[in-house]
């Protein structure tokens, strides 16, 4: 079985500097990331595209990017509901535990 650096030698870089290998695994991330419907038909289209606009390697253009404010009050809408839906889980324990303890209090007497 071949290696990683093997397979980048039979798929030799040409003039640009671009080589085969990064080429399929770029278009393959691009298609794992964007997951569309009919990649086997557009995967020439995608292939295209990123030869295009290729990834961009660099570590700083990876930052990451702030939460829009849509973003920010869904995530508070999410967590108020965790809320409400936590209190109506304890509610509904102690409503449980107060019959619990009315049907114990009545078999004592």
């Amino acid at each position: 079985m071949a290696t990683a650096n093997e397979l980048r030698q039979i798929l030799k870089e040409d003039a640009a500097g671009n080589n085969l290998y990064d080429h399929l695994t770029e278009t393959l991330m691009r298609i794992c990331l964007d997951r569309p419907g009919n990649a086997y038909d557009a995967f020439e289209l995608i292939s295209a595209n990123i030869k295009a606009n290729p990834l961009n390697p660099d570590p700083q253009s990876g930052q990451p990017v702030p939460p829009s404010a849509a973003e920010v009050s869904k995530k508070k809408s999410v967590d108020t509901m965790y809320c409400y839906a936590k209190r109506a889980e304890q509610i509904t324990q102690l409503r449980a535990f107060c019959i619990q303890s009315f049907y114990l209090i009545l078999l004592q007497q």
